[in-house]
């Protein structure tokens, strides 16, 4: 039976899917809030690696739900004046923490301020940026 359309073999990738394919990759990762002495749990998140941003980023709802540790207001957050965390990112504050890249236990880094997303639940639970990429070996 012939059909009267042709499909081609392969469908064209989207240029915002090719571009995230070329500047994220992810890894899974422990956090735990840096309070000194907190026996706080570690938590199990996705790391996405992202080459074309400056901080570091994490959901709210990782934040204030799992992590249960507190968004700190920006005005306490030493940023360059001429850049306020990346002028696209929407934050609405930050939260400083322990982390450790899985398979890497005993390497634990931190304290590290992330920048804490004011969508609640974005589609990402933490994204590394360019500071701190280097630290798992990425």
């Amino acid at each position: 039976m012939k059909l009267w359309w042709n499909f081609p073999d392969e469908l064209p990738t989207p240029i915002w899917s090719k571009r995230q394919q070329e500047t994220r990759s992810t890894i899974q990762a422990e956090l735990k809030p840096a309070a000194e002495g907190d026996p706080a749990l570690w938590r199990v998140a996705v790391l996405s690696i992202d080459s074309d941003i400056d901080w570091s980023i994490i959901s709210r709802k990782l934040t204030t739900e799992i992590l249960l540790a507190a968004v700190r207001p920006l005005k306490e957050l030493d940023l360059p004046s001429n850049r306020t965390a990346n002028d696209a990112l929407d934050v609405v504050g930050y939260v400083e923490l322990f982390w450790r890249c899985d398979g890497k236990r005993n390497a634990v880094y931190g304290p590290t301020t992330f920048l804490v997303s004011s969508d609640f639940d974005p589609p990402y639970d933490v994204i590394i940026g360019r500071k701190e990429m280097d630290r798992c070996g990425t």
